[in-house]
């Protein structure tokens, strides 16, 4: 939660903090555990609920995860199964490649794949250009583009999703800005949003088009409480226009604990 959820910004998160060198740190390994709780006033009576276990990899020139989901949303329960990978291509490239599957449609898509290339440019400057898709009861394709720039402790990056054929007709629209703090595993950051990403969790309500626009705002945090401990909290408000002339806020609020070792 590819999405507001924490996993619906984790590649994000993972992707930007690829262009950094590999830490010189022994502990190359880690399990995380997440939950994330929505509150809607108007869309949904009942508040969507998803807890997740994780576990990560960083193995020389590529980071790689497994992610397991358990969602109670949309008046069911299910579970998705996610692996990632962030293979580093040349001095100059790095990639995100992605798939998911889950037998609990509509609670999550059927199926989920994507990848983004990235480029290093000059003075701190990278692009990216890439492709989501997402099963349903049909198929959607997005194209996704952006442009970040790396300037002191900041990262600031841009980014778009743009959809092509109904139901997948959806663009939107992300601005992240992230401050890190005494490394690359410390950071605070904040994220402005209109529209919904397929890499977030609520990409569900791309498919059921029941949000016809959104503007939203997430912050976050991810915090060393020791060389092996990690805690990332987050809170974020989205107003949603939902058909009808009816809008509606939704609130959401989570923490993720994260466990490193050899």
């Amino acid at each position: 939660m590819k999405h507001l959820r924490f996993f619906s910004i984790l590649p994000t998160l993972l992707l930007c903090t690829a262009a950094f060198a590999q830490p010189k740190d022994s502990l190359r390994q880690s399990v995380t555990v997440g939950y994330e709780h929505y509150h809607f006033d108007k869309q949904f009576s009942n508040d969507w609920r998803i807890g997740s276990i994780e576990y990560k990899r960083e193995a020389g020139k590529a980071t790689y995860l497994g992610r397991f989901n358990y969602a109670s949303r949309l008046g069911q329960t299910g579970w998705q199964a996610e692996v990632e990978g962030y293979p580093k291509l040349t001095s100059k490239i790095y990639a995100y490649v992605g798939a998911g599957y889950s037998p609990s449609m509509p609670v999550f898509p059927k199926w989920r794949s994507g990848g983004t290339l990235f480029f290093v440019l000059p003075k701190g400057w990278e692009a990216e250009g890439g492709v989501r898709h997402l099963y349903f009861n049909q198929h959607v394709w997005m194209g996704t583009a952006g442009i970040s720039k790396y300037a002191g402790n900041w990262l600031l990056n841009v980014r778009s999703f743009i959809g092509s054929s109904t139901p997948g007709s959806n663009h939107s629209l992300f601005f992240t800005a992230r401050h890190y703090l005494k490394n690359e595993r410390d950071f605070v950051w904040m994220q402005l949003g209109s529209g919904i990403s397929p890499d977030e969790s609520r990409n569900v309500l791309i498919e059921k088009g029941a949000v016809l626009s959104s503007r939203r705002i997430t912050a976050g945090a991810q915090l060393s409480v020791s060389r092996r401990y990690m805690l990332a909290p987050q809170v974020g408000w989205a107003f949603d226009e939902i058909g009808g002339g009816r809008k509606g806020n939704q609130f959401l609020g989570g923490l993720r604990v994260g466990y490193r070792f050899r």
